[in-house]
């Protein structure tokens, strides 16, 4: 029996998939941390633009957005690394 209640979904950008690849477990644990808990906290969540949220954790910087149907699309995945080479 099913309660009628979506069960939010992570959308992956192409990046997303990648740094999966690369980076694997840190990055699994980073985005199910999402996942249980996407809203801004103003600590490690904050708006990033106006429907993005930059979170920044474990080394890993990820942003992402809530979807109409409740689900988070991943934009993109980057070490602190990455970021300070931009």
């Amino acid at each position: 029996m099913t309660s009628g209640r979506h069960v939010p979904e992570l959308v992956l950008s192409n990046n997303a998939e990648n740094a999966l690849l690369e980076y694997g477990i840190l990055t699994w644990a980073t985005l199910f941390s999402i996942l249980f808990d996407p809203e801004v906290d103003g600590v490690y969540k904050r708006r990033h633009a106006s429907d993005m949220i930059l979170f920044e954790d474990e080394g890993l910087c990820v942003a992402y957005r809530h979807m109409a149907n409740g689900d988070l699309q991943i934009g993109f995945v980057e070490t602190e690394a990455d970021i300070d080479r931009l």
